[in-house]
């Protein structure tokens, strides 16, 4: 028991969860800083307009990803070597894509910033997948200090399109990672064959669950203007701090969970930790925000609505990571659609009746429909694969 209770033996235990903590802690840090002087520099209005740009680009990358994240979180730890065979699939659609949304909207700022996102989710995955964690958090650092001086400078030299080409540039450095694969692992097609259904859940997931991250910014423009937009964006830019927990733990115990190493007092942590923490938002919120932003005039109402999703999302993520682990791709895709229409719904219904705080709610609505529907699955021990 003493053995057990060693703090050496228990941050070798936990190493890799650290790492990841760190990384994913500096990196949010480092970008929640950005954010907020961008913010505090072009007003809400540009502040809506920029993230309206983002929403399009960042659901052409989840498309061109192919669910390649979770397919190599998965198998990578189980040493099926599918990397190359996967970069290229992925490399090849990202290009198609890239050129479809330069052809729709004539903006070759988006396409760098879809294809370096692709790069950067490949590589950035790829090193999480072999628990390469030092690695990753070197790189993590260099994107994140690239972004702050590219965007910056070329924000003063051209504007809002200089904040997108220098966020696209620094996901370039990951193109080591992509090239070192191509080099290492022979390109196998037959290997994805048998995995083919899994790979398409995964696709299905992963694409449903950047389209509920990213379709309320597509409606809010076109409804309620860009100022709001704005103001909600902002608000989820300071919610995405908390969320880091949930997000990093599924990163540590994906691989885990598919080497047959559940974590359960882990998880349990990660529950109790967000419930504490939405209760610290609602309270503290109404304290410091309108002190540090006095040009966005809903951000308080927004944070204190958005924190109650930090509870159902923890859930979430925790038998995502479950079933994902288990080849259950199948279950997942069901919880996304169903999370999906849910957000839809409520922002069209909410959206129209309550405006910007019917669909802030139409948020935590779809987070809290996803969070029981996994526990409806777990209690009844439905199989749906």
């Amino acid at each position: 028991m003493k053995k057990n209770l060693n703090p050496n033996n228990i941050f070798q235990r936990f190493k890799g969860l650290f790492s990841i903590g760190l990384s994913d802690a500096l990196a949010a840090g480092i970008s929640s800083l950005f954010w907020i002087y961008m913010a505090t520099i072009i007003g809400p209005e540009s502040y809506g307009e920029l993230f309206y740009l983002f929403a399009i680009g960042n659901i052409a990358i989840s498309i061109s990803l192919l669910g390649s994240k979770s397919t190599l979180m998965v198998y990578v730890p189980k040493n099926i070597k599918l990397e190359s065979t996967l970069f290229l699939i992925v490399i090849i659609f990202s290009l198609i894509t890239t050129l479809i949304v330069f052809l729709i909207y004539s903006n070759y700022e988006i396409g760098l910033y879809i294809f370096g996102g692709v790069i950067f989710g490949l590589g950035g995955t790829e090193l999480l997948a072999k628990k390469l964690y030092t690695n990753s958090f070197v790189l993590l650092m260099i994107q994140k200090s690239l972004m702050v001086v590219l965007s910056i400078g070329l924000y003063y030299y051209i504007g809002l399109p200089g904040v997108i080409l220098g966020i696209g540039f620094s996901f370039l450095p990951y193109l080591l990672i992509v090239i070192k694969e191509f080099k290492t692992t022979q390109i196998n097609f037959s290997l994805l064959k048998p995995r083919f259904i899994f790979i398409s859940g995964a696709f299905g997931q992963n694409l449903l669950a950047n389209l509920s991250s990213q379709v309320d910014k597509l409606f809010i423009a076109p409804m309620l203007g860009f100022i709001l937009l704005g103001n909600y964006q902002l608000s989820l830019q300071f919610i995405a701090v908390f969320q880091l927990l949930p997000f990093i733990i599924m990163k540590f115990i994906l691989p885990h969970d598919a080497s047959g190493n559940p974590n359960r007092n882990l998880k349990i942590i990660s529950i109790l930790t967000s419930i504490c923490l939405t209760g610290l938002i609602i309270l503290v919120a109404p304290l410091v925000i309108p002190i540090l932003f006095e040009g966005f005039t809903h951000v308080v109402e927004l944070i204190q609505i958005l924190s109650l999703s930090l509870i159902p999302l923890s859930v979430s993520t925790i038998y995502t990571s479950q079933l994902l682990g288990a080849e259950k791709s199948k279950t997942v895709i069901i919880g996304s659609i169903i999370s999906f229409v849910t957000s839809i719904l409520g922002i069209i219904i909410l959206g129209n009746i309550f405006g910007i705080i019917g669909i802030t709610v139409s948020y935590v609505l779809a987070m809290s429909v996803l969070c029981v529907f996994f526990l409806i699955i777990d209690l009844k021990k439905i199989n749906f694969n």
